[in-house]
């Protein structure tokens, strides 16, 4: 028997469930069945909604890259470029009818990553929705005709916005789905060493996607009562650590 513990999540192991980690850890995704929907959520950090023929991500904040290598910083300019082809095998894999951004698709004022992506999006057949996001004022001038702008959408039984909503803002029978936050979880061992993972978060009525970004940082959430989080690495979406 093992012991993990995650920042205000706790979870004992039998032996049982040990092989049972084992065999999940071997997955790359995870289907999360929920409010009668099936979601599978992806190391790449965004969900597959498959009934609704929807990708959906959040805070890619394109042209920070850029925006950073100007001011003099030593960022890899590859970065943006395996993030497009990132996105180009998910929405290839999956045949997708809609890509639905919840926020922050852009970083910074427009820069060549803003013209690449558009010069690429208005080339794919699948619609795009962006829910606009605090950051995507800097471009919002600059985004390709091809992308239906809002500041909120609902597909039962989601709704979907930027920012998390209070749970009084979400409509009734619907549940809140958002960005913003970058959440991660934190993962501490015995000898008190720790690990910060992305991961998506889901509670009692709301959830928060991940950054789909690579160069976006994050924030360390607590698992409050009711809640489940799903930790990520670059190939595996982990099994859930549930609290209460």
């Amino acid at each position: 028997m093992f012991f993990l513990s995650f920042f205000g999540c706790n979870s004992l192991l039998t032996p049982d469930s040990q092989i049972e980690l084992l065999l999940a850890l071997s997955m790359q995704t995870f289907t999360y069945r929920f409010l009668g929907e099936e979601l599978t959520l992806l190391p790449s950090k965004a969900i597959w909604w498959q009934k609704k023929h929807a990708l959906i991500i959040a805070d890619w904040h394109i042209g920070k890259v850029g925006h950073f290598r100007k001011e003099g910083f030593a960022i890899p300019n590859k970065i943006h470029g395996a993030e497009l082809k990132k996105l180009e095998r998910l929405t290839s894999e999956f045949n997708i009818g809609k890509l639905l951004i919840l926020g922050d698709l852009f970083h910074s004022l427009p820069n060549k990553e803003t013209q690449d992506f558009n010069r690429w999006i208005e080339k794919q057949p699948f619609t795009v929705e962006l829910i606009l996001g605090n950051h995507d004022s800097y471009s919002v001038k600059e985004i390709s005709e091809k992308i239906s702008c809002n500041t909120e959408s609902r597909e039962f039984p989601f709704q979907f916005t930027h920012e998390p909503l209070e749970e009084q803002q979400i409509a009734p029978n619907f549940y809140g789905l958002s960005g913003h936050i970058h959440p991660m979880v934190q993962l501490v061992g015995k000898g008190k060493q720790s690990l910060r993972l992305p991961c998506f978060y889901f509670g009692k009525r709301k959830g928060l996607l991940p950054a789909f970004g690579t160069f976006t940082g994050g924030h360390v959430i607590k698992c409050k009562k009711d809640t489940i989080v799903f930790p990520i690495t670059q190939n595996r979406v982990f099994p859930p650590i549930k609290n209460g």
